[in-house]
């Protein structure tokens, strides 16, 4: 089988204007869209869950909104995936987990309330890790990478089935969170443009936590040209372009990849040529320091990690969950 992985070209300002123009149709996207879910996700592991009913729905009355002449900014009537750690009304949130953790989930927060102001549709929640600890899943499958067909390869974590979602052409774009890299990580690992901005530029009211100094909810898309209109589109500041590269430095890593493979290595060597073509660019070397884990601080305020024994006869289940429901209500950001 092969994976209908969406060319690069296909970005999220070309599609606006094809919308715009009436050369498609929400309602015609999402359900091509829907239909390669249907066909491919089965393979793919993506999303933990789907609502097709209600998103066709969703896309057709924004389809009607537009022709009566409303436009509500470039994201409308665009597909977006959200990770399963995020709330949407009407869908569940499990963080990832096989627990029932209803009572400690927040409602719907500020991150979807902008989405829908934005015109965007919501097919269904993507798979991520338990508790966005980690890039693999002991209860459930891990995404696969829709860039090889013939070995099952990792796409990374914590937000794995966003990433995967967007690489093999499910949605538009997606929205993960990032702790401590699980939208850089799997970005890079599906072929993709990560972009976890500054704490704060997207709320995280609605989002369960794992740790709420360092949580961020960030974006999956196909170029940086795309992050950059859902970035604007969604609240942040405008993106001033820079018209020259003249003075621009770029830092060389030496030391660090010496023990990659050849392959790897000649990946290396083609991106960091690239650069050199252009005069108005020079290079600067510099060396990695090591740090090891036992130098490394951590907040004290920090989420604390969740750990457990395994489930036994004598109700260590109920102690388990009840542990992990008390950790999530000292770290459960209220919605604002």
């Amino acid at each position: 089988m092969e994976f209908p992985v969406v060319s690069t070209s296909c970005e999220i300002t070309e599609i606006a204007q094809r919308l715009r123009h009436g050369e498609l149709t929400s309602a015609s996207m999402t359900a091509a869209y829907l239909e390669a879910i249907a066909t491919y996700d089965r393979e793919l592991g993506a999303f933990l869950f789907v609502d097709g009913t209600r998103a066709l729905a969703v896309a057709g009355a924004l389809d009607a909104v537009r022709a009566a002449g409303t436009d509500l900014g470039p994201l409308m009537g665009l597909p977006v995936a959200l990770k399963d750690h995020i709330s949407v009304a009407g869908m569940p949130t499990r963080a990832g987990s096989a627990l029932d953790l209803n009572d400690v989930i927040a409602p719907e927060g500020p991150l979807v309330d902008r989405l829908r102001r934005a015109g965007c549709v919501i097919p269904g929640k993507t798979r991520a890790t338990e508790f966005a600890l980690g890039a693999f899943n002991l209860r459930h499958p891990t995404p696969r990478n829709p860039w090889d067909a013939t070995v099952a390869r990792m796409p990374g974590g914590s937000s794995n089935g966003s990433a995967v979602a967007t690489a093999a052409g499910f949605c538009a774009f997606a929205f993960g969170s990032d702790t401590g890299g699980s939208v850089r990580q799997p970005a890079a690992l599906c072929g993709l443009v990560g972009f976890k901005p500054s704490s704060g530029v997207f709320p995280l009211g609605g989002v369960f936590p794992l740790s709420p100094e360092l949580d961020t909810l960030g974006t999956f898309t196909r170029s940086v040209r795309d992050a950059i209109v859902i970035y604007e589109a969604l609240g942040g500041a405008p993106v001033q372009q820079r018209t020259s590269v003249r003075g621009l430095r770029l830092a060389k890593p030496v030391g660090r990849f010496s023990r990659i493979s050849t392959p790897m290595s000649r990946a290396r060597s083609s991106a960091l040529s690239r650069p050199l073509r252009r005069p108005a660019l020079s290079w600067r070397k510099f060396r990695f320091q090591s740090t090891s884990i036992q130098s490394t601080r951590f907040s004290r305020r920090s989420c604390p990690s969740i750990s457990s024994r395994r489930s036994g006869p004598n109700g260590s289940a109920r102690r388990r969950t009840s542990s992990i429901r008390s950790r999530a209500n000292a770290c459960k950001l209220p919605s604002t």
